[in-house]
């Protein structure tokens, strides 16, 4: 009998406070005009601490080919499964619901003097730098920050708004209107180190009248004076109980309007522009918004259309597990270096199986109005990779990897366990591709550190296991989801004296292949590949 369901379409890192929908959605060959709505059945289930799934309480079991969900502050994080049966037949998809989208401050960026992006290593004293703030449904409020810092349990402002920034862009940014500077008094008065290469001072933005509603990013500046960039339309820092009135802005220059959508270098979408010059799909990177309507500053265009940068940058979220920034920042380096090499894109190769993204996930384009952290971190990470199209000096944080495994590599590891899905291959497939592997022990130890911290209790797999041809110290074990095998991390082979002759891991195939591949990095719970030739 053909399989009459293929999967679920919906949103894998849901609002926390919002109405997510769900689609059941079926076979191509399937005659769906015949389906119960009534006899469709869904539930939400979440990992225990033995690493099984069990009902979320008080979720309450569903009914239809559509359903919703409001995800609950208490989920947020979680690893929930939401599942769809029908006539014996069972569908799922796996969720992690991300912050809400209420009433909040979601991030500050530095900006110099032009306000154009500001590397927060390279300031000293006598700078001044300007702050760009995001902020969520937040229009018409208004806010204010300090630059301040802890000392003997107490804080010591330093700088502070003069008054409050009411934010009336319909995209929630607002921006200082005069630069601040950093003053050799800032150090004085928080009692710094001398003899320390950097000092550290937190900038802390909060809505007026509401100060729950904040957020906090860590200001460096380099113990050493520099050259002192204030301009004619910028202040020193109001310190408390002092004022300056501000002094008359200069005429900004006109910047040419391009059409193209345009995200800023920390992946949040900044506008479209349209009815201009140029392409209205091309795609641009920047700094953000200029002064003038449909401008924008340090923008520079990437190699890719809209459509499939965000197709890209969807693909790259699925592919993550976790909520580490680096995850996502490598696999998207990994999958451009992975395209140069086959002498394709980005967007082409995770269309084939180098993925495992679902194929309506692929097909699907991440929405310039999702900003949840992970989607953020993988419109950053694809804009970084692309950026080095047109910028020789980026630099590759991976250092040329173009593959990445996940637990199952340390699950099944060498040769002893028998693989998850199949009833008589032991072991991951590494093992058998490749000439050699190796990983320096640091990344190794890192690497099963993060495992762990996601499985205390031994990581779970869907399973067919014949108990007669079963292989390994993996167990199985009865769950709502039904049979799982259960796999202890890491696997008992990787602590062979064998492979560890050097001191760090280092694996040699008995049979001769062409290549071999050497660990890169371990970000989130990913362990990314070089290949040797």
């Amino acid at each position: 009998m053909e399989k009459i369901l293929k999967g679920i379409d919906g949103e894998r890192f849901p609002l926390i406070g919002g109405i997510t929908e769900y689609r059941l959605t079926f076979a191509e060959t399937a005659d769906n005009s015949t389906v119960k709505d009534d006899e469709i059945l869904w539930q939400v289930y979440w990992s225990n601490e033995y690493s099984e799934y069990e009902k979320v309480p008080f979720s309450g079991q569903k009914k239809g080919r559509v359903t919703t969900y409001k995800f609950l502050q208490n989920l947020q994080g979680k690893n929930l499964q939401l599942k769809a049966t029908y006539s014996g037949e069972t569908v799922e998809l796996h969720i992690t619901p991300q912050a809400n989208g209420e009433i909040k401050i979601v991030d500050v960026f530095f900006l110099d003097v032009e306000y154009k992006m500001q590397d927060n290593s390279t300031l000293k004293y006598m700078n001044s730098v300007n702050l760009q703030v995001y902020t969520l449904n937040m229009l018409g409020k208004y806010v204010e920050f300090k630059i301040y810092d802890t000392v003997n349990g107490r804080d010591i402002e330093v700088a502070k708004s003069s008054e409050p920034m009411q934010i009336v862009q319909k995209n929630g940014i607002v921006k200082t209107n005069r630069s601040i500077l950093l003053s050799p008094a800032m150090y004085m008065q928080t009692q710094k180190d001398m003899s320390a290469s950097e000092h550290r001072y937190k900038v802390r933005v909060w809505e007026r009248n509401n100060e729950a509603n904040f957020y906090e990013e860590e200001l460096k500046v380099k113990n050493e004076m520099g050259q002192m960039t204030v301009p004619q339309d910028s202040q020193t820092p109001v310190k408390t109980g002092t004022s300056e009135p501000p002094k008359k802005k200069e005429e900004q220059k006109t910047i040419e309007k391009t059409n193209g959508y345009f995200y800023n270098y920390k992946g949040l979408y900044e506008g479209h522009v349209k009815e201009q010059n140029g392409n209205e799909n091309d795609v641009y990177a920047c700094d953000g918004k200029g002064n003038e309507k449909d401008t924008f500053t340090n923008a520079k265009k990437l190699k890719i259309s809209h459509n499939d940068f965000q197709r890209v940058c969807n693909i790259v979220k699925h592919e993550g597990l976790s909520n580490e920034e680096n995850e996502y920042i490598f696999i998207a380096h990994a999958n451009y270096n992975e395209g140069k090499d086959k002498g394709t894109t980005m967007l082409a190769r995770l269309m084939t199986g180098y993925s495992s993204v679902e194929m309506i996930d692929k097909k699907t384009a991440l929405p310039d109005t999702a900003v949840d952290t992970v989607s953020k971190y993988s419109r950053k990470g694809v804009i970084e990779a692309l950026l080095r199209d047109i910028d020789p000096s980026k630099v590759d944080p991976t250092d040329g990897a173009r593959f990445w495994d996940g637990v199952d590599f340390l699950g099944w590891g060498v040769d002893t366990e028998l693989k998850a899905d199949s009833n008589s291959k032991t072991g991951h497939n590494k093992f058998d591709e490749y000439d050699y592997i190796k990983i320096k022990k640091s990344l190794y130890d890192k690497f099963v550190m993060k495992i762990k911290q996601k499985y205390p209790n031994g990581a779970p797999y869907g399973s067919s296991h014949n108990s007669k041809t079963d292989r390994g110290s993996h167990v199985h074990k009865s769950t709502p989801r039904g049979m799982r095998a259960v796999y202890t991390i890491p696997a008992s082979d990787f602590s062979r004296s064998e492979y560890w002759t050097t001191g760090d891991f280092y694996y040699k195939n008995k049979t001769k292949r062409a290549t071999g591949i050497t660990a890169t990095q371990v970000a989130g719970y990913s362990i990314f590949w070089k290949e040797i030739k």
